[in-house]
Order: C-alpha cells, then sequence, then structure tokens
C-alpha cells in the first residue's frame, strides 16, 4: 500500500468525525458559530419573606381586614316599613295555625293563673287541666295548643306530640280518630273492592246472557280447567287427537 492511499483513507475518515472538517461534527464548519452570542443567566432566588408566619392571627389579620360595622347604636325600623319583594309563607305556621282552629272548634279554653302560666280546659273532661304547649311564629305571634296523651283523650279533642321511628324528633299531631279508609292503605282496599264488585256484576250479566245464548259457557268453581273437551261445547281443538 502507497503512502497516498493512506492518505486518501484518513482524509475521508477525519471528515465529519470529532475534530475533523466535516459538516455537523462537532469542531467541524459552523460547530459553535450559532451559540457563540449565548449568555447563561445567573439564577436569581425569590425575596425573603419579612412578614408574619402564614396562618397566625398576625397573617390574617394583615391578609384579611376586618371591614365589619357595628349598628347598634343605628335607630331600627319598624316591620311594616321595610320593603319585601314577595310574601313569605311558611308551611309549618299554616299548619299550626290549622292545629289552633281545630282546637278552637273543639271547644278548648284557655286559662291562665296568677304565676301567667297558661292551661287548657274542656267540659267534656269535666274542666280537668291539661299543659299548653307554646309556639312563636315566624311574624312573632305566640299560638297555645292543649297537649293531652291519646289515652287519656278517648274524645280526640286535644293534641299530642308523636316521635317518628329513626328520625329523632317528634311532630305535633291531632288525636282526633282517623278512619281506615281515610289512609293510603284503607284507599286501596277500597279501590280493590270496588273492582270485585264490577267482576260480580259482569259475571251476573254473563248468566243471565248464557241462558238464552248457547254460545256463552259460564264456568263454575267445579268446572274442570285442564281438558277442554269436558266443556261441552264445540271447540277448535281436534277431539281425536291426546292432549298431554
Amino acid at each position: 500500500m502507497s503512502y497516498t492511499s493512506n492518505k486518501n483513507k484518513t482524509s475521508q475518515g477525519s471528515r465529519g468525525g470529532r475534530g475533523g472538517r466535516g459538516r455537523g461534527g462537532r469542531g467541524g464548519r459552523g460547530g459553535n458559530r450559532r451559540n457563540r452570542n449565548f449568555k447563561k443567566q445567573k439564577p436569581q432566588c425569590a425575596p425573603k419573606y419579612e412578614g408574619p408566619i402564614v396562618g397566625t392571627k398576625a397573617y390574617h389579620a394583615l391578609h384579611n381586614p376586618d371591614n365589619s360595622y357595628s349598628f347598634d347604636e343605628a335607630t331600627p325600623i319598624a316591620e311594616e316599613f321595610i320593603p319585601r319583594a314577595f310574601n313569605y309563607s311558611n308551611n309549618n305556621d299554616n299548619y299550626v295555625l290549622s292545629l289552633q282552629q281545630e282546637m278552637m272548634d273543639n271547644g278548648w279554653q284557655l286559662n291562665c293563673d296568677e304565676d301567667d302560666n297558661h292551661y287548657f280546659t274542656h267540659p267534656t273532661y269535666n274542666r280537668e287541666t291539661f299543659p299548653a304547649y307554646s309556639k312563636v311564629l315566624s311574624n312573632g305571634r305566640r299560638v297555645y295548643l292543649p297537649l293531652v296523651p291519646r289515652d287519656e283523650d278517648p274524645k280526640g279533642l286535644g293534641c299530642t306530640f308523636v316521635l317518628i321511628p329513626g328520625a329523632g324528633y317528634g311532630r305535633l299531631e291531632t288525636n282526633r280518630w282517623h278512619s281506615y279508609w281515610d289512609d293510603r292503605q284503607g284507599q286501596r282496599r277500597a279501590r280493590y273492592l270496588d273492582y270485585l264488585d264490577r267482576r260480580q256484576e259482569k259475571r251476573r250479566a254473563i248468566v243471565e246472557a248464557a241462558k238464552t245464548d248457547s254460545s256463552i259457557v259460564v264456568w263454575n268453581k267445579d268446572t274442570p280447567r285442564c281438558d277442554p273437551r269436558t266443556w261441552g261445547h264445540q271447540t277448535m281443538l281436534n277431539t281425536s287427537t291426546e292432549i298431554y
């Protein structure tokens, strides 16, 4: 091998190599020319916090100032002069007022003793005294209702608190006797009895029609339901075939 051929191989191998003249090499043409003006910025630290510790009362007072105002010295305004956009209706107040009207219709009398204690009496129970339940409505009106245990109120004239199972609170209800046909179960039973009456009426009409029309067959409790051939009338089934 001659010296000339070795020189050519050397130049070919160095072109584009690590330190050669090839394009794209680390030390080739334009290797560091594009990044020559790049200047790396020095990292800057955040300014030191000199305020109070986060979460303390001083921090809360600094960032959440109290802008509330006290109206203790202000002159109160009467309720009738306050503008209202709508009429507020409390369903609980309406329920209590309906109970009060029912107690008044039942003949209860509200009394007050010397110590300003309220109680109720009723002529049916020989003027026996019963405690009064006091309720203040949303409009400031006070309502009194007689509290009578249901086992001591056979006529169903008073009120009592009924504890709702699993709810943890009670509801003020009247002791009025409720008919079985007024609740949900009684109403369903009434509709079922009406349905049975319609069935019986329809059956009676069919029985009357069967007396004049032989094609109408009326089933009785002793009529076999399994074999149609024993019904005693023409059917579309072939009687020569066995039915299983």
